[in-house]
Parts: structure tokens; sequence; C-alpha cells
């Protein structure tokens, strides 16, 4: 532990705290919360779990033009936005002369709202001086927020504290303990100090110990507001939720985080928002003018910042501040703008779906808007245009040459050299593209999963690759926030990989996520693969018709730079993918999980309803199933019908790029297996993709469904939705709400039919 030097003051046995004018010189005041400008405040209701207590919007309207703005403040006034080489402590001494808890740039992390980064651990720490900051001046008297000698005992050779405190620290460390295995999370728990030669070793050993409390309880708070398992623990165990009251752990909110940059993390706020975490934030010019931001506007219709003050960044001090230490230089933030797609940035990584289809769980049946119009063949020229980090598809028609040179026309000096090996997404190209037997052979069928060149050149297939890909045939996928949910590090989401090839064994799904892996066979899939001492989920790409090509092409042509970008192009031909994570399965605990998803009878479709009535019963159906975060998910992750159907029925959604809560505690039914370690990603149960497709037992053994089972369509679709899935879907659906079975068409078919309709598809999607 390192100390300051001894404070005069104390050496002359003054033991009382020093005044604000006793700082070092130079340091900013954090006395004063905020200079003496317009501050508005206005109380707003409690949330739980946490106690009734008022929280505040305030407005800060500082006298430079600036507009600041707290939500769920635990005080009515908005602190200062932190230094950017850490958060700015106090500089009172205690009588040690030192501060009190050590080194104050590390120690008071904690109680500091730091700018919000990637994986930021600050956000659900306890705030123990509510709002004011970790002064001396106003401290709270408590055991996690002061020392003093009156807790301590003396004997012959040690001191160490009394009973009554010894005993409360053994409950600390019990319910962690306790709390951190019902959790199922192996994280170490610190013994509290006891026993010290003399009061300032005790010293030392405490405000280390507070250090490590004060890191755990911000842990164990993020994983039990964060992920909501507050109400596990509620219902399950509740006098484990009695003593994590008693010892102090919803006494006092979260310090919640500054955001620098509030329009590139609507979502994370959102999330914050709503779980009671204190958000600090300027109002902008472009939050004001951005729809989506309308929920962070002040109470008291305050103007934006005046355009041309300086905006906070991380170093600018505030008015009547001064600067402490130096600043690290700073990284521009870009925002996407419609008017420059040639010069994306990835400013997000999370998705924001925007569906702008006929259907939405939130509209009545007799909405006028409900029937769709006469389907016709979406225009590549408006079909996509995504207004973020993806540029349109159609928009780069040039290779990189390094790894498709072209012969030389006539010989020259250059043409003999030997070309270097390709490496990566070049090497799965060559290797994709070769000549083989299986892609020059005049023999295969049309409706083959091989991909038969339209010419008889070898190099025909790399060429048709090296064109454009198909334009998606619907909708736009954007990326509008951070959801990072979990506390993990999403940096690494922002980081350039490559494709390459991983073999993968999917289990059969099963209640308790265990199945024999021996008799199923491995297959050759896509990974998208970065190099990162962090573990993101590993986005994987089973085969399937032309996902591959397509994704290689768009690789090899730069259209993907990261991780998320992959995963975006990936939701918008809906292509299937994983994004598997590591987590010890639960089983009893996740069979309780699929068995509480099961669905009813009732959400069977009649077939003999009328087509207004079948198509309500189904829609209603359904959105029992995708109101759950995690069956939306999976069935956007699943592609193909699931895919669409989800987006049918979902007018906006936010899909997370990390797997959904439920997978990171208890695993789940379905098991990706990549060298023999196992994977799991969100899941729909059995019941769940009947639903979604409109089964109905009518005909028993025979089952009828609105659309495709998922295992007929999985081998006939060809691997992307085209426009031409998209216009029979579109008269389908169509003919679903309004029409009664004819000849032409059968609302509901067995599996059969559904074989003989889709059959030959995968070779028309081949030669899309």
């Amino acid at each position: 532990m390192t100390f300051r030097p001894a404070n005069p003051r104390a050496a002359m046995g003054d033991v009382t705290s020093p005044s604000a004018h006793d700082a070092i010189a130079d340091a900013p005041n954090r006395h004063a919360l905020a200079p003496g400008d317009e501050m508005a405040a206005f109380p707003l209701d409690s949330i739980k779990p946490y106690p009734d207590r008022v929280r505040y919007h305030v407005v800060w309207r500082s006298k430079d033009g600036r507009t600041l703005i707290a939500q769920n403040a635990l005080a009515p006034v908005v602190p200062p936005p932190p230094d950017s080489s850490g958060p700015i402590g106090c500089d009172c001494r205690d009588h040690w002369g030192s501060t009190r808890y050590g080194s104050a740039q590390y120690d008071l992390r904690p109680w500091c709202p730091d700018f919000y980064r990637d994986g930021s651990g600050c956000v659900y720490a306890p705030d123990l001086f509510d709002g004011y900051g970790p002064c001396v001046l106003r401290s709270v008297p408590g055991l996690l927020t002061e020392w003093t000698d009156a807790r301590t005992v003396e004997s012959d050779d040690s001191i160490d504290f009394d009973p009554v405190t010894i005993s409360t620290l053994a409950d600390y460390r019990e319910v962690a303990i306790d709390v951190l295995s019902f959790l199922g999370v192996d994280r170490p728990v610190h013994a509290p100090p006891s026993g010290a030669a003399n009061q300032e070793d005790l010293w030392a050993a405490w405000s280390t110990w507070i250090r490590h409390e004060q890191e755990l309880r911000a842990f164990i708070l993020e994983r039990l507001v964060g992920r909501d398992a507050y109400k596990r623990v509620q219902s399950q165990n509740r006098a484990l939720w009695e003593r994590l009251y008693d010892c102090g752990y919803f006494e006092h909110g979260p310090v919640g985080a500054w955001f620098e940059h509030a329009e590139l993390h609507l979502a994370q706020i959102r999330f914050l928002l709503d779980r009671g975490v204190p958000v600090f934030y300027e109002w902008t010019p472009i939050l004001a003018a951005s729809p989506s931001a309308a929920f962070l506007a002040p109470a008291n219709g305050a103007p934006p910042s005046i355009e041309g003050s300086d905006p906070i960044r991380a170093g600018t001090a505030m008015p009547g501040g001064k600067r402490k230490g130096s600043d690290p230089p700073q990284i521009p933030v870009k925002v996407a703008k419609a008017a420059e797609p040639m010069q994306p940035d990835n400013v997000d990584r999370t998705k924001r779906v925007l569906f702008n289809d006929a259907d939405s769980l939130g509209r009545k049946l007799n909405d006028a808007s409900l029937v769709p119009a006469t389907p016709t063949t979406p225009k590549k020229g408006s079909s996509s245009a995504p207004s973020t980090p993806i540029r349109p598809l159609s928009s780069r028609l040039s290779m990189p040459a390094v790894l498709y040179p072209s012969s030389p026309r006539s010989p020259s000096p250059t043409a003999s050299r030997p070309q270097p090996h390709p490496k990566g997404t070049a090497a799965l190209l060559e290797r994709m593209t070769s000549p083989s037997a299986s892609t020059i052979s005049s023999g295969s069928r049309e409706s083959s999963p091989v991909l038969e060149p339209p010419a008889v050149t070898p190099a025909s297939l790399l060429a048709r690759i090296q064109q454009p890909a198909p334009a998606p045939a619907i909708g736009v996928i954007e990326v509008v926030a951070l959801s990072d949910k979990l506390g993990k590090p999403m940096h690494i989401e922002t980081l350039l990989g490559e494709l390459k090839e991983v073999e993968i064994r999917l289990l059969p799904f099963s209640p308790k996520g265990e199945v024999d892996s021996v008799d199923v066979p491995a297959v050759s899939a896509l990974e998208y693969s970065i190099r990162s001492e962090q573990s993101p989920p590993r986005l994987i790409f089973p085969p399937n018709g032309r996902a591959h090509e397509i994704l290689l092409g768009i690789v090899a042509r730069k259209e993907v730079r990261t991780w998320v970008d992959c995963l975006t192009i990936a939701l918008q031909y809906g292509i299937t993918f994983y994004t598997g994570i590591r987590v010890d399965v639960v089983p009893d605990a996740l069979a309780r999980a699929v068995a509480s998803r099961e669905t009813q009878a009732i959400s069977q479709v009649n077939p003999d309803l009328a087509p207004q009535a079948r198509y309500a019963s189904w829609r209603e159906s359904v959105k029992n199933v995708l109101v759950k975060e995690a069956a939306l998910r999976a069935a956007m992750r699943s592609g193909g019908i699931l895919w669409r159907l989800a987006r049918w029925f979902c007018g906006m959604a936010t899909l997370d790029s990390h797997p959904t809560n439920d997978v990171y505690q208890l695993g789940g039914p379905v098991t990706m297996i990549i060298q023999n370690q196992s994977f799991y990603d969100d899941w729909l149960t059995p019941d769940e993709e009947k639903v979604l497709i409109g089964w109905s037992p009518r005909l028993l053994p025979t089952h009828l469904s609105l659309w495709p089972p998922t295992d007929v369509w999985e081998a006939h679709w060809g691997g992307i939705w085209t426009s031409m899935h998209e216009t029979w879907f579109r008269a389908r659906i169509t003919k679903i709400q309004t029409s009664n079975a004819t000849v032409e068409f059968k609302p509901f078919m067995t599996r059969h039919d559904w074989q003989q309709m889709l059959r030959g598809w995968k070779g028309r999607v081949a030669r899309a």
C-alpha cells in the first residue's frame, strides 16, 4: 500500500478532516459538484429492486450554452464529467495524512461515474454517498465508507476490530459466497482484515479489503440487476434475498456512468435507465435531431448545447476546473452519415433491425395496413440501403488485385514469377474455386448442392464470386447502439478478422443438453475469426447452399471489415449463423427453462377457421413466442423461413450481438461441438418452431402447416434469401390472410407437399 507524506496537522494531534482549501492547488474542486449555473431537478419514481427513495431528472444549463442531463440521479445535481486520466477524487486527507482509500486515482474508481467505455465495471457499483461523491466533508459513516478508530480494540501485542465489526465482516463474506454459489459463478472472495501490529497497518489492510469488496459487490450487482437474476433470488431463496438487504447490497443505488457520445449507445442507455442506473450525458444537436433519442430529452424542454461550444470529451475540464494530469491523444469518434455511404465507420456493435413489413406484433388485426399490397419483386436499387457501417453490396464492383491477378496478355518477365501462396480468405476462395470433379462435371443435376459452372472454363466460378452479391431482398439492418447487457468486453467486435474453415458437430435438441456426439457427423463450416485475448462468441456459419459463397466473396471484396459487419451481413441475407459461447450447462435448471417455454395446444391453428380468423389465431400464437427476447433472437439467427417470419411479425426489434442472459446462465439444449468443446446459443424448442410455421395436427398422423417444416426448408431453400423467396413469401402470406383453399392454393400443406413444392429451389438460387 502506498501512503502519501504525513500531514503536519496530523503530527500535531489534529485528527479532524481538513478543509477543501487544503487540497492540491491545481486539482479540480470536487467539493463543488457543479458551478453556479442554472440547474433544474425533477423527482422521479423509485425503481426496483432498490428501496423507495427519490430519484432525479436533472438538467444543467451551463453559462457557455451547454446542456447536461442526469437521469435516475441520486442527488438533485449533475456531477462534472470525469477527467480522461481517470476519476478525480477529493484530495482531502484523513488523520494519517493520506486519502482514505489509498491511491485516489485507482481506489476511487468504483465511486466515481467514469466515461462509459466497453467493459466498464463501475456502472453497477453501489454509490455509498448517494450521488455526492467520495469526500470526507460529506461522508456517510459506515464500515464501507469511512475509517474510525472506534471500531478497533487493542490487546497486548496487536490491534484488531471489535467483536461487532468482526461479525459484520464475516456476514459480508458469507453472503457473497452464498450468492455467488446460487448464481453458479466462480469468483474469489477476499478474507476481511484482522489483527495488525498497529493502527496504520490495520487501516492499510482495511483499505485494501474495501477495494476488493466494492469490486466484488459491483460484479454481484451486475449479475443480479444487469441480468435480472435478483428475481430468481427473490422467488427461489428468500432468506438469501433478505441477507443481501441486511448487508446493504441494495441500500444505495448504482453510481452510473457518463456517456461521452450518447448517440452511439442508445440501447445501452435505455437498458441502464430501465434498471435504475444513473446516466449522465450532454444533450447535443445530434441527439435532438434523432427520433430514437427522444427518451433522452430534457424534462424542462431545454435546448441542446450550442454548436461551437466545446463538447464533452475525455480530458476536458468543466468551467471553473483545471486539467489534472496529462491526457492521452484523443481518438475521434465518427458517426456514419447517410450522405457519405462510401465512408462507413463501425460506430456500434448491436443490431437494431428496422423492418418495414406489413405486419407487426403491435398492430391490431383490423388495421387497414394489415393486408399487404399485391406482392412485387423488390427492386435492387431500393431494396437495401443500410445506414450502417455496411455499405450497399452493389456499390462495390472491384476486386483486390492481390487475390485475383489476371493472366497477362503477352509474355513478360513478371508472368513467370511465382505467385505467393494465398492465405486466409484468399486460400479458402482458391480451394473453393479450384477445378475438381465435382465443380466441372457435366453430369451434375440442376438441383444438386454442387454449384455447376455456367461455362466450361474452370475459373468461371471464381469469376462468379468476384461479381457483386445479389442485393438483399428486404428491409434494412441498421447498427444503432451498443447493448452490453452481460458486462462482457465488447470492443473485440470491432477488430478485423478473417473467415476460416472449422469442423463442427451440431447435436440434436436435448432438454438437458446431454447428447452423445460420437454418432453425429462433422461438417465443414466457416468462422469469422479475430485475433484477440478477449473471448467473443464464436461466429459460425454452417454450410448451406450459397451462404459460404456469398460470405467469402463479400469478405474478399473487403465489404466486411469486422466481426460485427459479418454478423450484419448474415442478418441481411437470412443466412444461418451461431454466436456460440462456452458455459457450464446446469441440466436440471436447463430442463426447467425448456419446460417453461412449452406451448399449449391452443397454439395450434385450426384449418376450419375463416381466413382472417385463421390468420389472427396463428398471429396470436406467434406473438406469444416472439415476445420472448431469446426466442426472437433464435429465430433471427436461424435464417431462412424462421428469420423471415420473425421479420414479418416484428416491426422493430433490437437484437444483441451476444446470446441472451439465459444462455450465459444455463447453456442451451442445442450443442455445437468445436474441437471437442461445447458451445451454446439462443434456441427454439420444437414446439415453438411449430407455432411459427403454423402447425396443425388435424390429420393425424400427418401434420399440416402454413409454412414448410424447418428441416424440409433447410434442405431446399438455397442458403440465402433472394427476391424469388420474397415474392413467393408475400404472395403466400397475403393469400393466407384473405383466401380460402382452392385448387391452386393450399393454406395448409403436408410435409410431402412441401418437399414437392420446394424441389429445385436450391438450383434456382445457385443461378441467381
